[in-house]
């Protein structure tokens, strides 16, 4: 058997040529690891932050910590009032707290507060304005989700529906607010 011996020139070219495809293979393993993370930690950040959205049941549901300490949670913040209170004070009252009185927009929003009412009745804000219905924010009332029972302007719920009555009349109201964020 005949071997060769390699010259030291040989050995020092193969050796290095082994180191440069080592490292460069470890540097390609090291850039697709942190392209990886970078992916993955994109991806974190846009599904764990809070979407803002107009309609509670569009958009994904805030957690019950982002309420203010004793507000009730189902997609926003609501405290119910129990002292009796006219429209007016209690649509006051309500912003005293960065809130405003009740709307309904969606028809799970409405059963869920029916449920909550417990046979009382609490003021909204929704009001009859020479006839027309208007919420306090100005957004125009939706006639396709409930009906409203009696004659007043001010509206008020109560677990079997929606009526109205004079704004002077004492009652119990609902404020409501975004949660934290």
């Amino acid at each position: 058997m005949m071997y060769r011996l390699e010259t030291e020139e040989e050995t020092r070219r193969t050796h290095s040529c082994g180191n440069l495809r080592k490292n460069i293979c470890f540097w390609r393993v090291v850039a697709a690891a942190c392209l990886v993370l970078f992916i993955f930690g994109v991806i974190f950040i846009l599904t764990s932050r809070p979407r803002s959205c107009s309609n509670g049941d569009q958009c994904v549901p805030a957690q019950k910590e982002q309420c203010p300490e004793g507000w009730a949670f189902y997609r926003f913040c609501f405290t119910f009032n129990s002292t009796l209170k006219s429209f007016e004070v209690a649509k006051n009252f309500c912003s005293l707290y960065n809130a405003s009185l009740l709307e309904i927009e969606s028809l799970s929003k409405l059963v869920w507060l029916k449920s909550k009412s417990d046979k009382k009745d609490y003021w909204i804000g929704l009001r009859n304005e020479s006839g027309v219905f208007q919420w306090v924010s100005g957004a125009p009332y939706n006639d396709t989700l409930f009906k409203v029972y009696s004659t007043g302007e001010c509206a008020y719920i109560r677990n079997n529906g929606i009526f109205l009555s004079e704004c002077t009349t004492p009652r119990r109201s609902i404020c409501e607010k975004r949660p934290y964020n």
